[in-house]
C-alpha cells in the first residue's frame, strides 16, 4: 500500500517541480523506511537545505524536508532565470534564495501530507530554514522518523530530497486500522505486519535498581533527607535491569556522552544472598 501511495506521490512531485523550474524533470522513489532519530540526525552534515515545519499539537513534534544542498542551488537558480549550472559553490543560500525555495517546498510538504491523508493525516504549519544539521531537533532523541527519499534528475544533473516524519503518525494509522469495526477481513500476512508495526511502536517501561538492601527498624522509621547510608559491600556500578517490573538483566550503569547509559551484562539470575544491611553514616 505504502509503495502505490509514494509512487503517486513522486508523479505529482515530478508536476510540481517541472513547472518551478521549466525543464522537465524526473521523480524516483528511491527509499521508505524507519529510522530511529538519533541514527537519521548522525548521517545529516552541515551545510543541509532543510525546510523544518511545524505539526499541530498532539501530532509528535515537526516534519523535515531535506534537500541536497548542490540540488537546491540548481532548482532555486532555475526558479531565478538561470541555466541551474552551479558547479563548485558551497556558500548558502541567501535570503531571498531561502525565500523562494521555500515556495516550492511548502508545496512538496503539502503534497506529500495529501499523498499521505488516508494514511497518517498531519497538519504542517510554515516552514522555517536550517543550514546546521545539528539544529535539527525535529522530535525527541529517543523517536523513531518514517523517510520517504526521491532522486531529482533535471536535465543531466540529479540529486537527492528526502521528508521525515514522526513514526508516531503511521503508528496510530496503523492502530486504527486494527480497531476498525467495518474493515474488511484482512489477509493474516497483512494483520501481522499492522499489528508488528504497533507492537514495536509500544513503549515498555525500564527500570534499574541496585540489588536487594535493608534497614533496621529503628533506621526505617527515622528516615529523612540528608541522610547518609552506606552499604558493606563495594559498588562496581551493577544494577539489576527490570522491564515492567520484572527482572531481566544484570548490568552496568555509567553515562554515555553525558547522558545516563545501561550495559546489558546477562539475563537476571536469582539471586541466594540475602539482603545487604545499609548503615546509617551520618549518625551521631
Amino acid at each position: 500500500m505504502l509503495r502505490g501511495v509514494h509512487d503517486r506521490i513522486a508523479t505529482e512531485l515530478e508536476r510540481i517541480v517541472t513547472a518551478a523550474v521549466r525543464p522537465e524533470v524526473s521523480v524516483v522513489v528511491s527509499d521508505a523506511s524507519q529510522v530511529a532519530f538519533s541514527d537519521w540526525k548522525r548521517e545529516l552534515s552541515t551545510p543541509v537545505a532543510a525546510f523544518v515545519t511545524p505539526l499541530s499539537a498532539g501530532e509528535g513534534g515537526e516534519s523535515a524536508l531535506i534537500i541536497e544542498p548542490a540540488l537546491a542551488f540548481r532548482i532555486v537558480d532555475r526558479m531565478l532565470g538561470g541555466t541551474g549550472v552551479v558547479a563548485g559553490r558551497t556558500a548558502a543560500l541567501t535570503e531571498l534564495e531561502q525565500v523562494i525555495l521555500g515556495d516550492l517546498a511548502s508545496r512538496i510538504v503539502h503534497t506529500i501530507r495529501d499523498g499521505y491523508r488516508d494514511l497518517a493525516e498531519f497538519s504542517p504549519g510554515d516552514p522555517r530554514f536550517e543550514s546546521i544539521a545539528e539544529s535539527l531537533d525535529i522530535v525527541a532523541r529517543h523517536e523513531r522518523l518514517v523517510t520517504f527519499d526521491v532522486k531529482v534528475t533535471i536535465g543531466e544533473d540529479s540529486g537527492s530530497m528526502s521528508f521525515a516524519l514522526p513514526a508516531s503518525r503511521l503508528a496510530r494509522f496503523a492502530q486504527d486500522r486494527l480497531e476498525e469495526p467495518d474493515a474488511l477481513p484482512t489477509p493474516p500476512g497483512m494483520a501481522r505486519g499492522a499489528i508488528e508495526k504497533v507492537l514495536l511502536a509500544a513503549r515498555v517501561e525500564v527500570g534499574a535498581r541496585l540489588t536487594s538492601l535493608r534497614l533496621t527498624a529503628r533506621d526505617g522509621a527515622r528516615l529523612a533527607p540528608g541522610q547518609i547510608f552506606a552499604a558493606p559491600h563495594v559498588f562496581a556500578g551493577t544494577v539489576e535491569i527490570d522491564f515492567n517490573g520484572k527482572p531481566a538483566f544484570h548490568g552496568a550503569i555509567g553515562t554515555n556522552e553525558e547522558r545516563v547509559a545501561l550495559r546489558l551484562l546477562g539475563p537476571a539470575g536469582i539471586s541466594t544472598s540475602p539482603p545487604r544491611l545499609l548503615r546509617r553514616m551520618d549518625d551521631k
